[in-house]
């Protein structure tokens, strides 16, 4: 089984993104007993939220210089 997909984020705050994606899903032959399904391809969606300390492009470590 292969699944390819694109996720994208989307930044809401630096505690807070929300998670997009979209997948397919290509398979081989399966036989399972008393079902006419042969093949689970097909595609997925799926969207979340992720809670943390984000970065967003931010270097807390780098000195300043003045």
């Amino acid at each position: 089984m292969v699944e390819p997909g694109i996720n994208v984020l989307f930044n809401i705050s630096r505690y807070a993104q929300i998670e997009a994606g979209i997948k397919y899903r290509f398979s081989s032959k399966i036989e399972l007993v008393d079902s006419p399904i042969d093949r689970i391809n097909g595609f997925t969606s799926e969207i979340g939220i992720k809670l943390g300390i984000f970065n967003m492009g931010r270097n807390r470590y780098k000195k300043k210089l003045n």
